[in-house]
């Protein structure tokens, strides 16, 4: 090419494969690095049908599984379906899905990994590294392993992300054949229309063939039944401990009443409470008491000599001290009344009070 004196000479290569060899080309690139043996196109010389395995479903949530017919396959075919170990190939006009692993009537058991790429007839092209390229765009290719046991009554566990579930041949959540992968692990295989299977906490249950709870297994009984005896011993035990500290609570309460009702000569104590208005007036005063902060309270506590008893339950007490021990404010002005309630206490010393055996407490 040659323009403005600039010449420039551009070599392009491009293989052509024939089109009955393009099959093999893209079954050579998707299948690369399988975990089994290198597999080769020439042996899968079988046609058959079978339900193949894609995590993220296109349509249905609930769906995982999609029907092929006239699938290339390496092993046996009974009935139409692929059956056996081998490798296969599946290609429609928007989808080529290259997998290896282990089919029951067409349903994947066992490990099988499974390789899939979105392509168009016309304008895909594919890699040798397994890429591929649409309208000139390069994708990478979707790897999916599927990790089941074997069919038992209709249904295989399966495992997707550490957790188990359940498919039928159909895999169609809407016909009831799919339990979604919830369980810890799978116990037993599904018989009689039951499976055993251990939940995410723990418990081991028996399910129906629509993932509904039927029963505990005979183990997780015998766990429940401990637990129960272990719940109700433990509840036992603790109404027996509440009951002795009732009974020390009442006895120390019985003993310190004893001790009151001998406590001539004994020096006692006892709590009051003086209230004073402290919000001042003015607006302040009004917006403080508004809010329910123009009241202090102050605690006070006397101490007394028992001069005599009256009776068992009260006793005559002449007060010897009174002092503040807890001024609860709530204005500006709560120290300028601290001195007036410490006042007004201490009127009552050397007056006679008589006091019930409940409303006061011996002092050391």
């Amino acid at each position: 090419m040659s323009r403005f004196g600039d010449v420039a000479e551009v070599v392009a290569s491009i293989d052509f494969y024939p089109k009955d060899d393009f099959l093999a080309y893209m079954f050579f690139g998707l299948s690369k690095g399988f975990s089994g043996a290198s597999p080769r196109f020439e042996d899968m010389v079988n046609r058959g049908s079978a339900y193949l395995y894609f995590e993220n479903s296109r349509n249905n949530k609930d769906c995982m599984f999609y029907r092929y017919d006239d699938i290339l396959w390496s092993g046996s075919v009974n009935g139409g379906l692929i059956s056996g170990k081998g490798r296969g190939i599946a290609v429609n006009d928007t989808w080529v899905c290259c997998f290896d692993g282990e089919f029951e009537d067409g349903c994947p058991v066992g490990l099988s990994e499974f390789r899939w790429v979105a392509w168009d007839k016309v304008y895909s092209f594919f890699n040798s590294d397994g890429t591929y390229l649409v309208n000139g765009k390069s994708n990478s290719v979707s790897n999916f392993t599927f990790n089941a046991g074997h069919y038992h009554d209709g249904l295989v566990w399966f495992r997707k992300n550490d957790q188990y579930g359940f498919v039928n041949a159909q895999k169609n959540a809407a016909t009831s054949a799919y339990i979604r992968p919830a369980y810890k692990s799978v116990l037993s295989d599904f018989s009689g229309g039951v499976a055993a299977v251990t939940r995410s906490n723990g418990e081991e249950i028996l399910i129906d063939k629509e993932g509904q709870f039927v029963d505990y297994t005979d183990a997780q009984k015998q766990k429940n039944l401990e637990a129960e005896r272990k719940k109700q011993e433990e509840a036992r035990l603790a109404q027996i401990r509440k009951e002795q500290e009732e009974q020390e609570r009442l006895y120390a309460i019985q003993q310190e009443n004893e001790l009151k009702r001998n406590c001539v000569g004994r020096k006692i104590a006892w709590k009051e409470r003086i209230s004073y208005d402290t919000s001042g007036g003015g607006i302040g005063g009004i917006l403080l008491s508004a809010a329910g902060l123009g009241t202090t309270d102050y605690d006070i506590e006397y101490t007394a000599i028992v001069e005599s008893m009256i009776g068992d339950t009260a006793v005559k007490a002449i007060v010897s001290n009174a002092r503040i021990i807890s001024p609860g404010w709530a204005s500006a002005n709560w120290l300028k009344y601290k001195s007036i309630a410490q006042e007004e206490a201490y009127k009552a010393v050397g007056q006679t009070r008589v006091k019930e055996l409940p409303e006061f407490y011996l002092v050391k």
